[in-house]
């Protein structure tokens, strides 16, 4: 058999194949990153090496290109396999077209796959098919997911029950055999959850295009229609309408429906459900007792026995209404509909809202050439107009990115930092499942399932993560005068009282008051001194340090340590959701403190950054409006 190292900078990802590919007799080596991998393949000289491409220190494709250009014959051309859920495929097979990789494996991947992959490259006649059941059990999976939208709603559910069972396996006495029926439920339940995972990643990207294709478009009926479109595309229904009113509220000056007449909007009554849009900024959703129907829609509208209506409103105005009538495949409409539903409502009013502005200053261009006696104070009123207009576009504009940027990240959330502990799970369980896996000791056995439980973990605080973000942008924003001292001095003692078996100097300089939510200003310094006690945990001597500086006629804060730095190249990124310049296993942490630190300082119309030097400690700024 073949010696071959696995290049991965998660540990659980790396177990998964070592545990794969052990079980052929192959001798196993493993690496955290491309630098580890080098020292690696110059002592240990192995047959094959399977990697993934972004790693810290040292990512995949650069490695690789070393190998290539080493001065040893046998290294350069040793096989390589890419093993990634970074890239989408086709970007992946172009970094292995450059460095003569032949093979790319995508994460997740079924056993089978890897290991044919690997007999390929190293030209064994050796097949190892999974065991029937197994096969069965993949086959079961690609028709759930084919069902994946019926159970989307579901998916946190059955995510906190299968945590709970793993969870129960592991607590229990080292058993002498695993239970395979309890096992295969658990493993059915993650394949329905993954499948919806997916199926929510596609949701979000067909939002993230509706948003910029709305943006692009000029004509306001056009906007009404992309608009009532995409949310078809993303709320699957059998019935579905969207009304928006004229200027004055009395009409509707855009009508659009799906399987419904749009005559019966014209009709006098029977307009309770839509009447409650209109004037209230709160979302419906309804679902009639069995063998009856929702009440309140227009008469001649089609029988429906669940219904979703979101106003189409800004914080201002509101503009109409949209409704969905008998979720396809479900009962009733789920948490996941309501949210995307809301979504789109209020990208279309705050476009709407823009068309509005432009309409007016149109409309008083036009009486300007009309009234020229009032030239001078309707020229006056037109540049009033168009500065009030450009700012308002501005704001609406800006939100409308955040909002875009944040559902990119969610989407990149979970497609791959979420999808890195499922795919681990559902690896280790099919294992485990396996025909041969009796012949698994009890510890090994244990070992597998702790480290279902730790991904399982894993999974969940990416969850809590993701929510306290979403949380985030909601809130409402309540500026008062704040004591950024007694805040501090607060954030500092409860950090202290947390962590008593470490000596951390916290010198504060006295800060002036500011106008901005308390609230929302204390998490800013939470996240920041966690972080500066976090960093410095291996520096003897711990310090932190806040202050302030005026700087550009604004009070620039800053909190500043000793600790182990980062690399300023990264310093940007550091403030994305889920990116990090350290990994788990230095430190712990979900990438998200930072990005909240940045959410709230740009609601309060400011902006944050960092500078560091590597093991020379690290100083994160930021200003308030």
């Amino acid at each position: 058999m073949a010696k071959i190292l696995v290049v991965d900078d998660r540990p659980t990802n790396r177990q998964l194949l070592l545990t794969l590919l052990g079980y052929s007799g192959h001798q196993m080596f493993e690496a955290a990153d491309g630098a580890e991998a080098l020292a690696r393949v110059h002592a240990d000289r192995p047959d094959l090496v399977i990697t993934d491409i972004l790693m810290p220190t040292m990512s995949g494709y650069e490695f690789v290109q070393r190998l290539r250009h080493d001065d040893d014959a046998d290294t350069q051309r040793m096989p390589v396999i890419f093993y990634t859920a970074t890239y989408s495929e086709p970007q992946a097979i172009k970094l292995a077209e450059a460095c003569d990789v032949k093979i790319v494996l995508p994460k997740p991947c079924d056993p089978e796959r890897v290991l044919a992959a690997v007999n390929e490259t190293l030209q064994l006649n050796q097949s190892m098919p999974l065991p029937q059941a197994a096969q069965q059990r993949v086959a079961v999976a690609a028709r759930e997911a084919r069902l994946a939208e019926n159970v989307m709603a579901d998916y946190l559910r059955d995510l906190n029950a299968v945590k709970q069972g793993f969870v129960e396996l592991v607590e229990r006495p080292a058993p002498s055999g695993i239970d395979h029926t309890q096992l295969t439920e658990l493993s059915t339940m993650f394949s329905r959850t993954i499948a919806g995972l997916s199926l929510m990643a596609a949701r979000l990207s067909a939002l993230v295009h509706a948003g910029l294709a709305l943006l692009h478009e000029r004509d306001a009926e056009q906007v009404v229609r992309h608009a009532f479109d995409a949310a078809c595309g993303v709320v699957g229904s059998s019935y579905a309408a969207i009304g928006v009113f004229t200027e004055d509220e009395a009409h509707l000056r855009f009508v659009f429906a799906k399987n419904i007449a749009t005559d019966i909007y014209n009709k006098s009554h029977g307009w309770q459900l839509i009447d409650m849009l209109s004037h209230q900024r709160n979302v419906i959703r309804l679902k009639a007792e069995p063998e009856e129907y929702v009440l309140g829609l227009p008469t001649g509208h089609p029988p429906v026995s669940s219904f979703l209506g979101v106003p189409i409103a800004t914080a201002d105005q509101i503009y109409g209404w949209m409704y969905f009538g008998d979720r396809l495949g479900a009962e009733e409409f789920s948490d996941e509909d309501e949210r995307v539903a809301a979504t789109l409502a209020l990208q279309l009013a705050l476009l709407h809202e823009n068309f509005l502005l432009y309409d007016t200053l149109q409309n008083h261009a036009v009486k300007l050439q009309l009234e020229m006696a009032e030239r001078r104070r309707a020229e006056q009123e037109l540049l009033r107009l168009n500065e009030s207009l450009e700012a308002r576009v501005a704001e609406r504009t800006a939100e409308l990115q955040v909002a875009n940027k944040e559902l990119e990240a969610f989407t990149f959330s979970v497609s791959h930092d979420l999808r890195a502990p499922l795919t681990t799970i559902a690896g280790f369980v099919k294992l485990l499942l396996q025909e041969d896996a009796s012949a698994l000791g009890a510890a090994e056995q244990h070992s597998f399932l702790q480290y279902i439980d730790t991904s399982t973990h894993r999974a969940m605080s990416i969850i809590d993560a993701l929510l306290r973000l979403s949380q985030l942008s909601r809130q409402m924003l309540e500026r008062q005068p704040v004591d950024l001292n007694v805040l501090v001095s607060e954030v500092a003692r409860n950090l202290s009282l947390q962590q008593p078996d470490r000596q951390v100097t916290v010198e504060v300089a006295a800060l002036p008051v500011c106008m901005g939510d308390a609230e929302l200003l204390k998490q800013v310094f939470a996240n920041l001194l966690s972080n500066a006690f976090k960093f410095t945990r291996p520096q003897p001597n711990a310090k932190v340090t806040v202050g302030w500086r005026r700087q550009d006629d604004s009070n620039v804060y800053f909190v500043a340590d000793n600790g182990v730095g980062f690399n300023p190249a990264h310093s940007e990124k550091l403030f994305a959701a889920f990116q990090r310049d350290h990994s788990d296993a230095q430190f712990e942490g979900t990438g998200i403190g930072l990005s909240i630190v940045q959410r709230i300082v740009q609601r309060h119309g400011g902006r944050a950054w960092a500078e560091s030097t590597p093991n020379q400690g690290a100083t994160f700024y930021f200003s308030l409006g």
